[in-house]
């Protein structure tokens, strides 16, 4: 199961409290919350931090309108270690400030922990703000939350889902979410006339496995028998490029100590499938000389555990 809305509790904070706390429970297992914060009386950065459950969240961005009617927007992030059932959301302000603020907590479901993958901000007056999320090919879902000095909260855009808004009174404040997620680039918005503004938007996705097995490489070895059999090795795939760190990889060589330190391999996989080809690969064999060599290898065939979500 790719990443997936499952719940959001709204907080009105118009009080000196702080910390300000509420609880949120969410539906499935969580794998991913995000906290919204959006400051309708001030531009002053007030949040010191932000704990679900006594874990950290990230701030993930913060925008600010400073002229007019000035405020900002927070996102914060937590995508590993999220304790399940009914949980206390706890915002540490910088002093018991007068400001007024709406919070949302929302979860996210996954098959595993999740990560943020981009993200973006728009600052100053406009008009139905936007923001083009890139997904490089991954299945996510895009958050965005809006500040405007118009006097009614905006509206979801296309393609949005409204979670949450609040209606100051000269202000407003919306929290919206990708309706259906996707791996095509999304743009996320809210419609309201122009005047100030303060918008921030984040996609989050579920993590990668970074585990594959090797069922099998053929290379040339200066001895009688030219192939080994590969029975593991872990790499890095630090997506969204093709590219990948070979930390250790053990194969049967005839004649030989049959293990094999491998210090660096560039390989290309297309598309995300499957199959990789090697372009060289440098390896360590324990011989009676303890000569390094270089291999040149012919063609990897990759197994992934768990491909792209």
């Amino acid at each position: 199961m790719p990443v997936a809305f499952d719940a959001a509790t709204e907080s009105i904070r118009t009080t000196t409290t702080d910390p300000w706390t509420f609880d949120h429970t969410p539906v499935g297992t969580p794998r991913g919350v995000l906290v919204t914060a959006v400051n309708a009386s001030s531009s002053v950065d007030r949040i010191v931090g932000i704990t679900y459950g006594g874990q950290a969240l990230t701030r993930v961005r913060t925008a600010a309108d400073t002229a007019g009617e000035p405020g900002r927007t927070d996102i914060w992030f937590l995508g590993t270690g999220i304790p399940a059932g009914q949980r206390t959301v706890s915002v540490d302000l910088d002093s018991a400030t007068t400001d007024d603020f709406q919070f949302v907590c929302i979860t996210l479901t996954a098959d595993a922990d999740t990560e943020k993958i981009t993200d973006g901000i728009l600052e100053g007056d406009r008009a139905n703000p936007s923001i083009t999320l890139s997904y490089g090919g991954r299945t996510c879902i895009a958050i965005a939350a809006d500040y405007t000095g118009t006097a009614s909260p905006g509206t979801p855009g296309a393609d949005t889902t409204l979670i949450d808004d609040y209606d100051h009174g000269a202000n407003g404040a919306t929290v919206v979410r990708q309706t259906t997620v996707g791996s095509a680039d999304f743009t996320i918005s809210v419609t309201h006339v122009s005047d100030d503004c303060a918008f921030v938007a984040a996609a989050i996705s579920q993590k990668v496995d970074n585990r594959a097995e090797v069922s099998f490489v053929e290379f040339e070895v200066p001895f009688p028998d030219n192939r080994a059999e590969v029975s593991f090795v872990e790499f890095e795939v630090p997506i969204p490029d093709n590219r990948a760190e070979v930390s250790f990889v053990e194969f049967e060589v005839p004649s030989l100590d049959n293990r094999a330190e491998v210090s660096f391999v560039e390989f290309e996989v297309p598309s995300l499938d499957n199959r990789a080809e090697v372009s060289f690969v440098e390896l360590e064999v324990p011989d009676t000389t303890a000569v390094r060599r270089a291999y040149t290898v012919k063609y990897y065939t990759l197994k992934f555990r768990r491909g792209v979500p």
